[in-house]
C-alpha cells in the first residue's frame, strides 16, 4: 500500500461525500411544453416513438399537474377553450424508477380556429436532481 498525501486524502473524502449527496433522494421538476394547434376540437396523443422522457429516475410516480395559456391573442367572449390533459401511462424501468409518459390532451373551444400552450409538470423524488425545460413541438387537433 502506497503512501497517502494529505492532499490525496481530502479529495478522496471530498469524492466519498459528491457521491453521497448524488445517491441521496431530492424533489425534481421536469416540465414539458406542448403547442396545440387546430380547428376548435380534438384531440393529441404523444406515445411510444414520443413519449415524454424524464432525464431522471424518478422514485415514485411523480404529481402531474398541467395547464394552458392563450398564443397569439384574444379570444371572443363566451369562446373560451375547455382543455385537459392526462398521463395515458407511466413509463418504469427494470429497477421500478419511472423513467417517462405517455401524454394525451384534448381541446374544445368555441371559434374554428384554437392556439393554446400547454405547461405539462411531472414533481417527484430523484436520486439526481433535474430541472428540466423541454419543448415537445406542436400537435394539430
Amino acid at each position: 500500500m502506497g503512501l497517502v498525501t494529505p492532499f490525496g486524502a481530502l479529495e478522496h473524502r471530498a469524492s466519498n461525500q459528491r457521491n453521497q449527496a448524488q445517491a441521496a433522494a431530492r424533489p425534481a421538476r421536469v416540465r414539458f411544453f406542448l403547442d396545440v394547434i387546430g380547428h376548435g376540437e380534438g384531440e393529441a396523443r404523444f406515445e411510444n416513438d414520443q413519449q415524454l422522457h424524464f432525464a431522471t429516475f424518478m422514485l415514485e410516480e411523480p404529481l402531474f399537474t398541467y395547464g394552458f395559456a392563450i398564443i397569439g391573442g384574444d379570444m371572443p367572449i363566451g369562446t373560451l377553450p375547455i382543455a385537459s390533459a392526462c398521463v395515458l401511462r407511466y413509463h418504469v424501468n427494470d429497477r421500478e424508477f419511472y423513467t417517462g409518459a405517455d401524454i394525451g390532451v384534448r381541446v374544445r373551444a368555441g371559434t374554428d380556429q384554437v392556439a393554446l400552450r400547454f405547461s405539462l409538470i411531472f414533481d417527484g423524488y430523484a436520486l439526481r436532481s433535474a430541472y428540466r425545460v423541454a419543448d415537445i413541438g406542436e400537435a394539430g387537433i
